[in-house]
């Protein structure tokens, strides 16, 4: 096992992507970082060359979402706007070719998108007006347009409206509504889709009449993750080493109830192994570990969640469309554990992890994620709450401070100039999970934290 050097700059970052063998790092001014695989410039750098420590992605800031399976990435920017670079060779990018890049390319058709998810070989975007558009490889009816025609522009899928969340498995999707319901669609191979044993390819979206009062959903080869709104999960599909977390190896066509876990907050489904964050911020995961992928420091496959060892306050997961994992702490800093081949695990060398190590070097500004300074103090409480808080203020207030609240994915969704030292927030009308707040004053931030929803 490498051994880290404490004294080395470390990444701070605001979202994480894991791709089958790379990684994708959001930092917190906007920019990116990537490390491991780069095939056909998925690291965004310009060049085809891995590396193991992460590199700056060329020309792109305001990155407040990215996310990536195989040998391609996704960035979804402040304005809106969707980025694609890597390897294109079904449409994935959505541009109109098949042409792969090394360098982050527009879809020029797609704006006012709010979420993005890209599966094996296709891509799902989820518009403000809760539409859902898709291109790529569709052999399985994964983009959920009622055909199998693969598409190098994005296809809105007409039969769905009031979509709130996406998900994209390898060759399938998830969509899940605003009334908790969720619909999938793509191959159903060991029943990952939800729907039973069968039809195996699904061409328009189908609910999944088994489950309901869903809030969260993840897709991976070929299983499927759901959070229902008292904070267990199911999950369905393919078990073969355990990544459905039950006890078992038996694949399951419905959704079954994963019973050793409960508050959890967010879910990440890899190739063969899952991810589950808890609500006071542990990690645990199940699945295959053959390369240390479930961090729990041995290389035994499990089939009921144990807990990534020596990890705490932990807000974001991601689980990689091979055999590493991602954890973003709420210092900001990273960690990961796995499949080190070919870099992805950033720590500066390519040997495999089962206990997680830092990633190194890369973003140096923590615009939106700063820490309190000494003069101004900021208290959250309740914290965990039900939607509604209060922030009290240990400092003299002035005509430039301002509460700004951001979700998961980096959208504002919440800006209020402060005139009072308790100020009352309600957030109930959002849904359960983690929220970033920042106090700034004339536009330097003074306290940053984040708050909790729950149930």
């Amino acid at each position: 096992m490498a051994i880290f050097n404490c004294t080395a700059t470390s990444l701070l970052a605001q979202a994480v992507a894991a791709g089958s063998s790379h990684s994708v790092f959001v930092c917190s001014d906007g920019e990116a970082k990537a490390t491991g695989t780069n095939t056909f410039g998925q690291l965004g750098n310009g060049t085809t060359s891995n590396t193991s420590t992460p590199i700056s992605v060329n020309d792109l800031t305001g990155i407040v979402a990215t996310s990536s399976r195989d040998q391609f990435t996704l960035f979804l920017l402040s304005d809106s706007t969707v980025w694609a670079t890597g390897y294109n060779e079904y449409g994935q990018f959505g541009n109109g070719t098949n042409t792969s890049s090394s360098t982050p390319i527009q879809i020029p058709s797609l704006t006012g998108i709010t979420k993005i998810a890209a599966g094996f070989y296709h891509s799902l975007f989820l518009k403000s007006d809760s539409t859902v558009w898709s291109c790529g490889r569709n052999f399985s009816g994964e983009l959920g347009d009622g055909t199998q025609t693969q598409r190098l522009s994005p296809v809105q899928v007409t039969s769905l409206s009031g979509i709130i969340d996406i998900a994209a498995g390898d060759y399938h999707s998830m969509f899940l509504k605003s009334d908790s319901t969720v619909f999938s669609c793509g191959d159903n191979q060991d029943g990952c889709l939800g729907l039973g044993s069968s039809p195996l390819q699904v061409i328009n979206p189908t609910q999944v009449n088994s489950i309901g009062s869903v809030i969260s959903i993840a897709g991976g080869f070929r299983h499927s993750l759901f959070i229902k709104g008292d904070n267990t999960v199911w999950a369905s599909g393919i078990n073969n080493q355990g990544q459905l977390g039950d006890g078992t190896n038996d694949s399951k066509t419905t959704p079954v109830q994963i019973n050793s876990l409960s508050d959890i907050v967010a879910v990440s489904a890899g190739q063969y192994h899952s991810l589950f964050l808890k609500n006071d911020g542990t990690v645990w995961s199940c699945g295959d570990n053959l390369v240390g992928q479930l961090g729990d420091g041995s290389n035994l496959s499990q089939n009921i969640p144990v807990q990534v060892s020596g990890l705490t306050d932990i807000i974001k997961i991601s689980a990689s469309g091979l055999s590493h994992s991602l954890f973003l702490k709420s210092d900001d800093t990273l960690w990961a554990c796995g499949n080190n081949i070919s870099g992805a695990l950033g720590n500066g060398d390519f040997i495999d992890e089962n206990i997680p190590v830092q990633v190194l070097d890369g973003c140096t500004s923590t615009v939106g994620l700063a820490k309190n300074t000494n003069d101004f103090e900021a208290f959250i409480y309740p914290n965990p709450s039900n939607g509604e808080f209060n922030i009290q203020i240990n400092a003299s207030l002035n005509q430039f401070d301002n509460l700004e609240i951001y979700n998961c994915v980096g959208t504002l969704i919440h800006n209020e100039k402060l005139i009072s030292s308790n100020a009352i927030v309600d957030l109930s009308n959002n849904a359960r999970g983690f929220y970033l707040y920042k106090i700034t004053r004339e536009n330097n931030i003074v306290s940053s934290g984040k708050i909790l929803l729950v149930d």
